[in-house]
C-alpha cells in the first residue's frame, strides 16, 4: 500500500510474515541476513 494507513490490528502475523519475506525477496536480501533479522526480532519479541 503506497500512501496510505495500515490497521495493524486487522493484519494477521501470516500476512505481516507474508509481506515480510515478499520484501526481502523483492530486495533480494540473503538467506544469512534474513535469519539474523528474524532471531534479532525474536529475541526482542520474547525477552
Amino acid at each position: 500500500m503506497v500512501g496510505g494507513k495500515v490497521d495493524w490490528k486487522k493484519i494477521t502475523p501470516r500476512e505481516i510474515s507474508t509481506l515480510t519475506e515478499k520484501m526481502f525477496d523483492s530486495a533480494k536480501v540473503p538467506l544469512e541476513s534474513r535469519n539474523n533479522y528474524y532471531r534479532a526480532l525474536n529475541q526482542y519479541l520474547y525477552r
